[in-house]
C-alpha cells in the first residue's frame, strides 16, 4: 500500500498524517512500547499517499538549518512570569502577545484524568495558563492538529501560534503547506531532549500513588532551589511529593536516554534543522552558570519569526549570542545507548519495575559513567545548597 506504513524509520507519532487523509484512515494511540504511534487501516486506505507527503520519515524537505538561525538569550519582564514559568518565561509572553492579537495557540497540557499529555488549542489567558512548565512527555497533538487546519479553513483572516517538539512541529508545517496555510502560522518548536515511554511514567505513578493518590498538579521543573536543580514537584489528593532528578526515578530514566522513542536517537530535526520559524529551550552552558533565575534561549529561523519575536512586548532581550554556543549545551548529538533500549523496554513491560530496569540496563554504561552518576545521586541525601555547589562541580567533570 502507497502509506506511512511502507516508510523505512520509526514514526515519531506527531499526527500530521491523521488530518492529511482524507478518509480517516490513520489513527494515533499508544503502542505496546508506550508511545504514541500512527497506524493506517488499510481495509480503509486507497494508496493516495498523501499521508507520506507530511512524513518526517520520508525525508527532511524546506527545512532550516539551526546553526543558520540568530540566538538571542531572553527574559520575561515580569519576575512573576519567570518565576512560575521553566526558564525564562518567552513561550508564556509569547502565547500572551498572540492571544491579545487575536490569534488563536496551540500547546500542551497535562491531562490529569487520565495522566496524559495532550496538545490542545486555546483561545483565552485563562485556557493557555495550563501551558505554563516543561512537560516531559509525548502528547498527542492529532486532534489539534486537526483543530487548527478546521479553524484556519473557517476563517482565512485567522492566524495562529503553534508550539510542539521538533518532530512535531515539523509534521504541522508540512501538512500546512500541503493545505497552502503556513504563512498565517507562527510555529514555535523546542530544544528537545526525547520522549520517555509511557511505561516509564506509568510505573513511576505506581510507585508514588500510595503516597499521593490521584494527582491534581504535576510541576517537571520546579524551580524552589534554582533554575539549573531540575525538581520533580507533584500534588495529589493523599498528599505531596518533591524531589531533586538526583534522587528521583523518573529523571534517572529521563537523563539515561535509553527507554525513548526509536525515532528520538537519531532524530534530524532534533539535532540539526527545523521547519519552526522559533526554536526556544533553557539558556544552558557557560554563559549563565551561576544564574538560577531562569534564561531563555532563543533561535530565530525565519523572517516571521524574527519579526514575531521583535513585536513581542514583555521580552528583555539580554544579548544576541553565538549559536554555536548553545548548541553545545543543547542535546543535538545522536544517543548512543540504543542497544540497550529494546531488552529494557521489554523488561519493563513484563516486570513493571522501572527501578530494577534502570539498575540492569546501567550495569551496560562505562565506569566513568556508573562512578559519575553514583556522585550525583549521592547528593540527593545532602541539603539542597549543598547540592546545587555540587552541580557546580559534576557539570564541569
Amino acid at each position: 500500500m502507497n502509506n506511512i506504513n511502507s516508510l523505512e524509520g520509526f514514526c515519531s507519532g506527531c499526527g500530521a498524517c491523521v488530518t492529511a487523509c482524507p478518509l480517516g484512515a490513520v489513527a494515533v494511540a499508544l503502542d505496546a512500547e508506550g508511545f504514541y504511534t500512527a497506524k493506517v487501516d488499510n481495509a480503509l486506505c486507497t494508496s493516495c499517499g498523501l499521508c507520506k507527503t507530511v512524513c518526517l520519515r520520508a525525508g527532511v524537505k524546506n527545512a532550516n538549518r539551526l546553526d543558520s538561525g540568530v540566538m538571542t538569550a531572553a527574559q520575561s519582564t515580569d519576575a512573576a512570569v519567570v518565576r512560575s514559568c521553566t526558564s525564562g518565561g518567552i513561550a508564556c509572553e509569547m502565547t500572551r502577545c498572540a492571544l491579545e492579537k487575536g490569534m488563536a495557540v496551540a500547546g500542551v497540557v497535562y491531562d490529569y484524568t487520565a495522566d496524559r499529555c495532550r496538545t490542545v488549542v486555546v483561545h483565552t489567558p485563562a485556557e493557555a495558563y495550563a501551558f505554563r512548565g516543561s512537560k516531559y512527555l509525548q502528547s498527542d497533538s492529532s486532534f489539534a492538529f486537526a483543530q487548527l487546519v478546521h479553524e484556519a479553513a473557517e476563517d482565512d483572516d485567522r492566524r495562529f501560534l503553534a508550539f510542539g517538539t521538533p518532530c512535531q512541529i515539523y509534521g504541522l508545517a508540512s501538512l500546512l503547506e500541503k493545505e497552502k496555510m503556513r504563512d498565517r502560522f507562527i510555529l514555535v518548536d523546542l530544544f528537545c531532549h526525547g520522549v520517555p515511554s509511557y511505561l516509564v511514567w506509568d510505573r513511576y505513578l505506581d510507585n508514588l500513588k500510595d503516597r499521593t493518590g490521584p494527582l491534581n498538579r504535576v510541576a517537571f521543573r520546579d524551580k524552589t532551589i534554582g533554575w539549573h536543580n531540575f525538581v520533580m514537584d507533584i500534588a495529589g489528593e493523599k498528599g505531596d511529593y518533591k524531589e531533586a532528578s538526583e534522587g528521583d526515578l523518573y529523571y534517572h530514566a529521563f537523563f539515561d536516554n535509553v527507554l525513548f522513542s526509536k525515532a528520538c536517537f537519531d532524530c534530524e530535526v532534533r539535532k540539526t534543522v527545523s521547519k519552526a520559524d522559533i526554536r526556544l529551550g533553557d539558556y544552558w552552558g557557560k554563559r549563565y552558570q551561576d544564574r538560577e533565575d531562569g534564561v531563555s534561549a532563543v533561535l530565530t529561523l525565519t523572517p516571521a519569526g524574527c519579526a514575531f519575536f521583535a513585536e513581542t512586548p514583555g521580552i528583555r532581550r539580554l544579548e544576541e549570542t553565538p549559536v554555536e554556543e548553545m548548541l553545545q549545551a543543547q542535546s543535538v548529538h545522536t544517543y548512543k545507548t540504543v542497544a540497550l533500549r529494546e531488552k529494557a523496554i521489554v523488561e519493563l513491560r513484563d516486570t513493571g519495575n522501572l527501578s530494577a530496569t534502570i539498575h540492569h540496563y546501567r550495569r551496560n554504561f562505562s565506569v566513568g559513567k556508573r562512578a559519575k552518576l553514583a556522585l550525583k545521586e549521592f547528593t540527593a541525601h545532602l541539603p539542597d545548597a549543598v547540592r546545587s555547589k555540587l552541580r557546580v562541580i559534576y557539570k564541569r567533570l
